[in-house]
């Protein structure tokens, strides 16, 4: 039998801290504070450099803020994060990270400001802390009044699919365009 549940709207600052990340931590800084920890920044694939420290040890939610602003990451382990990247500190248990990051990024990254680029070519964009604090997402609840978080389970599996899904369509495509034909 099916579980009953409810979707229930809720400001992104009600479920989690949003914190943003240090200034101090540079490149120079990084270089002159060698270290194992990563140290993330506006880039969303690789690390700014490596630090001696850490701000963060476990698995959270984060947002470039610059550059391009909006796309969601999760970040696990031990690291830091400069100025152009905050992190989702959250307020509330069963909080599935990658259902919010499915849900939240399309919104934040129609709201950013600044020069949009195609598949973020070019792309130079910002949000604030409070731009992401001041949105809403839905939250499916159990008829108890209880975060349903084998439903955020199921939809963030959903999306996770279909992301390999594109993946596997973008990767055939470029086969296919770089196919040299000989008649």
């Amino acid at each position: 039998m099916a579980k009953l549940h409810i979707y229930i709207y809720i400001r992104v600052r009600d479920l989690f801290d949003i914190q943003r990340g240090k200034s101090i931590y540079t490149k120079t800084y990084c270089k002159n504070n060698k270290g194992e920890y990563p140290v993330y920044s506006a880039d969303n694939n690789n690390p700014l450099g490596f630090r001696n420290e850490y701000d963060y040890d476990g698995k959270y939610l984060s947002s470039s803020i610059n550059g391009i602003a909006g796309v969601l990451t999760i970040l696990e382990g031990k690291f830091s994060t400069n100025a152009d990247r905050v992190v989702f500190i959250p307020k509330v248990e069963n909080i599935n990270l990658a259902y919010v990051k499915n849900i939240l990024e399309p919104i934040l990254r129609n709201k950013n400001k600044g020069r949009k680029g195609l598949k973020g070519k070019n792309e130079f964009t910002k949000l604030t802390p409070s731009m992401i604090e001041d949105e809403m997402i839905p939250i499916p609840y159990d008829m108890y009044g209880e975060v349903f978080s084998e439903k955020q389970r199921i939809i963030a599996s959903k999306y996770i699919t279909i992301d390999m899904i594109k993946k596997e369509i973008e990767n055939r495509l470029s086969e296919l365009i770089n196919i040299d034909l000989f008649f």
